[in-house]
Order: C-alpha cells, then sequence, then structure tokens
C-alpha cells in the first residue's frame, strides 16, 4: 500500500502544479478487471489513504459489488457521515424486498 499511497501523493502534486483548482476524484472499484476488494477493511484503507493524499472527492462502485459488504462498510466506519446514510437507507431498501 505504500507504494499505492506514493503514486497518489505524486498525482495529487502534479494535478495541483498543471491544473490549479480541479479536483481529483478517487474511484475505487470493488470488483475490476484488475482485482476485487476481498474485505471491507480494504476499503477502509484505500478511502484512509485518498483523504491523506488529497482527494477531494471519492467513488466507489458498483452497488452491485458493494452490496455485499453493506454491513461490514458500515460497521467499520469507512464512508462520512452522508454516505454512511445513504447505503444505510440503500441496505434497508434492499431488505425489504
Amino acid at each position: 500500500m505504500k507504494v499505492f499511497e506514493q503514486r497518489w501523493v505524486n498525482v495529487v502534486r502534479v494535478m495541483g502544479q498543471s491544473r490549479p483548482g480541479n479536483r481529483l476524484t478517487f474511484a475505487l472499484g470493488v470488483r475490476t478487471s484488475h482485482g476485487q476488494v476481498a474485505q471491507a477493511e480494504e476499503t477502509k484503507t484505500h478511502l484512509e489513504i485518498a483523504s491523506r493524499v488529497g482527494m477531494q472527492v471519492v467513488a466507489i462502485f458498483t452497488w452491485s459489488s458493494l452490496q455485499p459488504f453493506l454491513d461490514e462498510v458500515n460497521r467499520v466506519g469507512d464512508l462520512h457521515e452522508s454516505e454512511a446514510a445513504a447505503v444505510k437507507n440503500m441496505a434497508s431498501q434492499r431488505a425489504d424486498h
């Protein structure tokens, strides 16, 4: 994860120098062609790194890949309060169906 973090530090630095004022978004793919998150704790680690290096916006995709982790993601506190509320709402809708 140190290499991952250092790469993002460099991206944020270069982006700030070349495009001052632009917002940089970190998108975490729960399951992609490059691999997948095995447990919710991994999302927490990625999101902490994104925050530490200065990412202003974070997206997690896709919903169908995140669904199996909803309870655990809420339990470990990966999301900001507003995001957690949205996820809890989606989880309750899932339970109703």
